[in-house]
């Protein structure tokens, strides 16, 4: 199979995938951690927004220094 044909094909194979609503959504990153505030847990803000969330994994807490190259 040529590269061409193999390109097509999956391009076709993705889009299908998009229309069932089965595609892989775009990455979250995190770019900030906010500590916590009073009553509320910490919060993190996303690549691309200016919300805040909280995150639901309780296996990835903060912690400073981690990812620093």
């Amino acid at each position: 199979m040529s590269l061409d044909k193999l390109n097509s094909s999956l391009i076709q194979e993705i889009d299908g995938l998009k229309k069932e609503g089965r595609a892989k959504i775009a990455e979250r990153v995190i770019t900030k951690y906010i500590p916590p505030k009073g009553e509320f847990g910490p919060r993190y803000r996303l690549r691309g927004s200016d919300n805040e969330f909280i995150r639901l994994n309780s296996n990835c807490g903060y912690r400073p220094g981690a990812g620093a190259a």
